[in-house]
């Protein structure tokens, strides 16, 4: 308000660039969590074609075996599977590693 600016630019020039990182952990971890979960989708996902990968994993055991009998290659089908379900949540981790780690080392701190 001294220099001119309103409350949004207040807020715009201010607050969010010391939020700024506070803001991104949050993200990160909300995505992480909305991704892995499985028992909200199960709730309101009654049509087997419009399921979240996190719940296709629980049937992918039963429908392998009943492919392919007791074969071997079931657990690595069933590893590649999770390794591909949390794919996602690594590389955006690799991305903004740097971000997070400051954010997770500067939150409740003053600048």
């Amino acid at each position: 308000l001294i220099d001119g600016t309103g409350i949004f630019g207040s807020y715009f020039r201010v607050i969010m660039p010391n939020a700024a990182s506070s803001i991104l952990v949050t993200s990160i971890l909300s995505f992480i969590w909305h991704w892995n979960d499985y028992f909200e989708p199960s709730i309101y996902i009654t049509d087997r074609k419009a399921y979240s990968l996190t719940m296709m994993l629980s049937g992918l055991k039963q429908n392998t075996q009943a492919i392919a009998g007791e074969a071997s290659f079931t657990d690595g089908i069933n590893l590649a599977a999770t390794f591909l379900c949390a794919l996602p949540v690594i590389v955006i981790f690799f991305i903004l590693q740097r971000r997070f780690m400051k954010g997770i080392e500067t939150t409740g701190l003053a600048n």
